[in-house]
């Protein structure tokens, strides 16, 4: 057992962990309260393969308003994160990172509102020949939330224009993205079908940004039932996409996942038909992670007061 920050420690409260590997070693990424402020810093840690831990660094020093659980994941450029930051309204930040957790070049804005639009959620994949691809949902002209994507070169420079990933009458939320084989897929749940009851989701997208095999209006539908699913996690593991969720159509909330081809379609299930995971009283917590180890997926989740996998 690693401590990486004790808690709460006499500089800060850290929460939200995120990790990511190089295939050699760890980067571990967590947002830190300032006590006494509504403040947070980012920090990482590095961690070797044998469980040694690194030096800690402020990745992002001054107390800044801070949203959510920036991720962090690897591609060709280096590790890298994402997070959501009230900076002239609310903005959307990418930035790389070496392997120790310091900064590499300048931060670029995904997303730069002057305005109060929510911009919420991001979520990033690497890809290991290639660069990055950035995903989250914000509000559109009709208020109601759409899903967004902006693919990054390994240098860490925007390359092309923003991707409208999903628009529809409705609202959507929580995307989350993995790099395939030549493609990236992102997930998400929307409420297109139900006013009441969400469904998942998927779009696949080119590494620069290009929606591929459906529209913005369309998708693939990648589960659909009488009662919600919802905060996907997606993997690419074993020649497929794995995309894991809650679903809330039985008794008790379990567990599920649809496998996915890299042509975007489930691959053994129709939509209406899900893999049961795992299924208890309890119910299970709202973040819901993934992570591919060679040909084997690792699922983790909160439940109760006990962390899950």
């Amino acid at each position: 057992l690693l401590t990486l920050m004790s808690l709460p420690s006499a500089t800060g409260i850290p929460y939200g962990p995120a990790v990511a590997s190089d295939g050699s070693g760890f980067l571990v990424l967590w947002r830190q309260y300032e006590p006494g402020t509504s403040m947070h810093k980012l920090m990482t840690r590095g961690v070797s393969s044998t469980g040694s831990v690194g030096s800690l660094v402020t990745t992002m020093g001054s107390p800044n308003t801070l949203y959510d659980f920036p991720p962090i994941t690897h591609g060709q450029g280096g590790y890298a994160m994402a997070w959501e930051q009230q900076l002239n309204g609310y903005t959307l930040r990418f930035v790389r990172l070496s392997a120790s957790g310091g900064q590499v070049g300048n931060a670029v804005d995904l997303h730069n509102s002057s305005s109060s639009v929510d911009v919420m959620h991001p979520h990033l994949a690497g890809n290991p020949g290639g660069g990055y691809m950035a995903t989250w949902y914000g509000s559109s002209p009709s208020t109601n939330n759409d899903i967004y994507a902006r693919a990054l070169s390994s240098t860490g420079a925007l390359a092309g224009s923003r991707a409208t990933v999903c628009q529809v009458s409705s609202s959507q939320y929580r995307p989350r993205v993995a790099f395939g084989t030549t493609d990236f897929l992102v997930s998400w749940y929307d409420y297109r079908q139900s006013s009441s009851n969400a469904d998942i989701y998927g779009q696949r997208l080119t590494s620069s940004g290009i929606l591929v095999g459906s529209s913005s209006t369309t998708n693939k539908e990648i589960s659909r039932g009488v009662k919600n699913q919802r905060y996907p996690a997606t993997v690419f593991c074993g020649g497929h996409y794995s995309v894991f969720f809650r679903d809330e159509r039985y008794a008790t909330t379990i567990l599920a996942r649809q496998k996915v081809n890299t042509s975007g379609n489930t691959i053994d299930t129709s939509v209406h038909l899900n893999e049961l995971l795992y299924a208890n009283t309890s119910s299970v917590g709202l973040t819901v992670r993934a992570a591919c180890g060679g040909t084997k997926a690792f699922l983790l989740w909160s439940e109760g007061k006990e962390l899950r996998g």
